[in-house]
């Protein structure tokens, strides 16, 4: 049996969103309409009590599915835009939402919001998708939500909680239902409040918030109006340029030519020159370890002779 690749998001997901009924399930499970449209309203709800929804705002979803929560959203702000990797599933949201006409559909690539303008949208979120994606992606997406935020606009991620207990028996059961070499690409892989804060720090937002309710850990933060956030926004897309797309040399070569074969090799560079950095940095931490450990011993020594044990 040959499993693909997780990062193979926009194949996995155009697969598994064949059929309206077959998107529903891989989205939010077998379950009735009524219970889609009470889960797009917790959405809703969540939004509201952490980041706000004004009746002026672009509200952007990351993986908008099948279009459950835009249905919630649309009618109480200015333009809704949903992205998805897969076409089918914007397929879906669109049949779902035909009768608005604030709704704006994009297909992206999975990894990034390369099609959406910088500083363009009010509010980013994205729900119930970070478990599917890797971490890094998970960052990226971060990130381009930073990017493509308007000088205060705001941000919300969930993911089911590996530090609580419902998210526990969940990592729990995906650990033991499925042996290693059979797990989907798309499995649900958990997150902590930790990591949360962890991006959205370093991404630049401000005023972070946590929240941990049950199963879930929702995260939340506001991008400054100082523009504080585009040097890190510049040195992303700096790095960006270099990617070489292919980890692998070979591959780079053969599917794009040298070009990303010489990409590979600055970014090869850039981490052994990092790699020698933190190598000198480790070494002075061991000497300071030590000169402290002597001084310390030193100081011992002298206390005992004065008690003259």
């Amino acid at each position: 049996m040959t499993i693909e690749p997780r990062s193979n998001y926009k194949g996995v997901w155009t697969r598994l969103s064949e059929t309206y009924q077959s998107a529903t399930i891989h989205v939010i499970g077998d379950v009735t309409e009524d219970y889609i449209l009470a889960a797009a309203e917790n959405t809703r709800s969540w939004l509201e009590q952490t980041v706000g929804i004004k009746p002026d705002d672009t509200i952007l979803e990351i993986g908008c599915g099948i279009g459950r929560v835009g249905q919630a959203l649309a009618p109480i702000c200015k333009e809704w835009i949903g992205c998805d990797v897969s076409p089918r599933m914007l397929e879906h949201t669109r049949q779902r939402l035909a009768g608005f006409e604030n709704v704006r559909l994009v297909e992206i690539s999975g990894f990034d919001l390369a099609p959406i303008p910088d500083a363009s949208v009010d509010l980013v979120y994205c729900t119930v998708v970070f478990m599917h994606l890797d971490e890094w992606d998970r960052y990226k997406y971060v990130l381009e939500a930073g990017r493509v935020l308007k000088p205060g606009g705001r941000i919300f991620i969930d993911n089911f909680n590996l530090r609580s207990e419902e998210g526990w028996a969940i990592f729990e059961t995906h650990r033991n239902a499925i042996p290693p070499m059979y797990r989907p690409p798309h499995i649900g892989k958990s997150s902590t409040p930790q990591e949360f804060e962890v991006y959205l720090q370093r991404a630049g937002f401000q005023n972070i918030g946590v929240s941990e309710t049950a199963a879930w850990v929702r995260g939340y933060g506001w991008k400054p109006a100082d523009g504080s956030m585009d040097a890190i926004l510049e040195r992303e897309a700096s790095m960006a340029a270099v990617q070489p797309g292919p980890y692998l040399t070979s591959v780079a070569t053969e599917n794009n030519g040298t070009n990303n074969a010489q990409r590979l090799q600055e970014l090869e560079q850039r981490i052994e020159a990092l790699e020698k950095t933190i190598a000198i940095k480790n070494d002075h931490i061991t000497r300071l370890e030590s000169l402290i450990g002597r001084l310390e011993n030193g100081r011992i020594m002298r206390l005992l002779r004065l008690l003259k044990v």
